[in-house]
């Protein structure tokens, strides 16, 4: 049995769109019962939009402590435990791995192990599986014959946030990488901004907030989403002065009114991958267009 983990960012209405087409396309499936915005099937389906992962299930059994877990999972050769518990229950996935980790350890060439436990009445019930590796096709080198580019100013915007751990993560990579912070949004962040301020130290910190894209001027548009229409590989033929990437929140990314106003839209890694935060996309993504420019 194969587990499609959802993207988050997928709607109620597009989930159904999905489960929709897998009918007409007739492709056996049914609707995960531990999570009904996930989808199970009998045989290991093709990529389609809304991925993001695939995980080949092992077993499910019921559990009532973390040993039992361990003796479960200790006869895989494990890389990496990618663990979702419920947090109504009584153990996590860090006491997991440590205790794991006392008699096992992890294996570079071992498998990424899905884990997952949840509350079924007044039992504990565990469910573990293998998530896919990447295709070759996806593994993509960014090293191989770069272009020169001439980027001479990279600018980051934010849009829609409101979590101040977020904001302070994006303005300490702003202080990092000395370059301009826009924050878009129709809200007061005052509040937001000054608890963000908190959360680190530095009197270096530059930002703008705007209500409205047209108030950005001379940059060229870049976009983030997992609804991007290129992977990263198309940053390394822009030529342009002066860039501006955009990123959306954690919780719903980058508006489609904003990813039309962009003059490129773009994903950044596999398509079933985990989306990436919105500093560590900026972090990635500058990186790229840096190799060769500022």
């Amino acid at each position: 049995m194969y587990l499609v983990t959802i993207n988050r960012n997928i709607s109620a209405e597009e989930f159904k769109k999905i489960l929709t087409n897998l009918k007409i396309d007739k492709i056996a499936h049914q609707v995960d019962s531990w999570n009904y915005s996930n989808i199970l099937f009998p045989r290991k389906p093709d990529f389609f939009n809304g991925i993001s992962q695939i995980i080949e299930l092992y077993n499910e059994f019921e559990v009532t402590t973390i040993s039992e877990i361990v003796d479960k999972i200790s006869k895989y050769k494990i890389k990496q435990i990618n663990a979702k518990i419920k947090k109504d229950l009584k153990f996590h996935k860090q006491a997991i791995e440590e205790r794991f980790l006392r008699k096992n350890k992890f294996y570079n060439d071992g498998i990424i192990l899905y884990l997952e436990a949840k509350h079924r009445g007044n039992k504990i019930y565990c469910r573990i599986g293998k998530i896919l590796s990447e295709t070759p096709e996806s593994k993509i080198s960014l090293i191989e014959k770069l272009p020169t580019m001439k980027v001479k100013e990279i600018a980051l915007l934010l849009e829609n946030t409101s979590n101040a751990n977020e904001i302070a993560d994006f303005l300490r990579l702003g202080v990092a990488l000395q370059c301009n912070i826009f924050f878009k949004t129709n809200k007061d962040m005052t509040k937001e901004i000054l608890d963000a301020q908190k959360l680190f130290k530095s009197n270096k910190i530059k930002y703008k907030i705007i209500s409205d894209l047209k108030e950005i001027k001379d940059y060229y548009l870049i976009g983030f989403s997992l609804w991007g229409k290129e992977n990263e590989k198309s940053l390394l033929t822009i030529n342009e002065n002066k860039i501006m990437l955009l990123f959306g929140n954690e919780n719903r990314g980058l508006l489609k009114e904003t990813m039309d106003a962009c003059n490129k839209t773009v994903y950044l890694g596999p398509k079933s991958s985990e989306p990436l935060r919105a500093n560590q996309a900026a972090a990635y993504a500058y990186g790229i267009l840096s190799i060769n420019g500022k």
